[in-house]
């Protein structure tokens, strides 16, 4: 007994207090696993600049950029997921997302997702882009695999929990992946 109370009573605050801190830290981080999704699917087209790098970022999702000489401009295909509490705040939110396409002052074509509110845990977007030619390549994801064929120049692919593809691929290599 501690100070008048029972080891049993003691015991059993200490769980409640225990699950209690649990339970919020759950509630704060937002992983209460209650979430619903909504998703689209976007097409944009660039103008191709011969000879520009490419700098692609996202999250929870793949990316895959493939050279084909057909091509005379870029195409992104955009595979959107948001998450939300319910399936109207999940629709609201995939109807705010935007997609942050263009070019830096080096002519790179820079490529992002853009949340509503913020990216969440679920969110995610994965990228398919088809262009005549890429000369430096810079890929940053993470809960997706990279795909890159028929590209030349710099190929920096960084991933955590995916795989990574290059196929023909001509100049320097660094791959990250955990």
């Amino acid at each position: 007994m501690a100070l008048g109370v029972p080891r049993r009573q003691l015991a059993v605050r200490h769980m409640l207090i225990g699950l209690s801190v649990i339970a919020l830290g759950l509630g704060l981080c937002g992983c209460t696993g209650n979430m619903v999704s909504a998703k689209t699917t976007v097409t944009r087209t660039v103008a191709h600049i011969p000879g520009a790098a490419v700098d692609v970022n996202t999250r929870n999702g793949r990316i895959e950029v493939v050279a084909t000489e057909s091509a005379n401009e870029v195409t992104i295909e955009a595979r959107i997921k948001c998450v939300g509490r319910t399936q109207t705040e999940a629709n609201d939110r995939l109807a705010r997302t935007t997609l942050d396409i263009g070019r830096d002052t080096s002519r790179t074509l820079m490529i992002r997702p853009v949340f509503a509110d913020g990216a969440r845990s679920g969110d995610g977007v994965s990228f398919i882009i088809h262009l005549p030619d890429a000369e430096d390549l810079t890929l940053d994801t993470s809960n997706g695999s990279i795909v890159v064929k028929g590209t030349s120049g710099d190929l920096i692919a960084d991933t955590s929990n995916g795989a990574v593809l290059v196929e023909g691929h001509h100049g320097p290599t660094r791959i990250d992946t955990s």
